[in-house]
């Protein structure tokens, strides 16, 4: 009987804690899940970015493996590659250049090819970062 105290007691703290950092986990996350819309790719996005940055700072802080800071960096640029790709402002300087010359269509149509292929670069370096690394993350 007196075997068994000390591991129920551990069970009750862990329980404890699982609670209470689901609560804090509700708290990190209501604001971005009450804005999510269903319509747009950028609320995925903003998904992936807000779990990326609370995993950043889990790696930096926690001594989970020798290659932590290694993790956290491609975390770091998982996370920049999304900010770039919501803000979408690849070509702003062009386009700001282009209203003064607005009957030139063959200039904007290169603009939007421009900026359609540096927004395709940057996603496509982030799912390959997180395809070839995210599963080596936790070892």
């Amino acid at each position: 009987m007196i075997n068994k105290i000390p591991n129920f007691l551990g069970c009750i703290i862990i329980k404890c804690y699982e609670f209470f950092n689901g609560i804090k986990n509700l708290i990190y996350w209501f604001s971005i899940i009450w804005r999510d819309k269903d319509y747009d790719q950028n609320f995925l996005f903003k998904i992936l970015r807000h779990k990326l940055i609370k995993q950043e700072k889990y790696f930096r802080k926690n001594d989970i493996s020798k290659h932590k800071d290694l993790y956290a960096n491609d975390m770091k640029e998982c996370i920049l590659l999304i900010d770039r790709i919501i803000k979408n402002d690849y070509c702003s300087k062009e386009f700001s250049e282009y209203k003064k010359f607005e009957k030139d269509t063959k200039k904007i149509h290169k603009i939007f090819k421009k900026e359609a292929v540096m927004l395709h670069q940057d996603t496509e370096r982030l799912f390959k970062i997180m395809t070839k690394k995210i599963n080596t993350w936790w070892i």
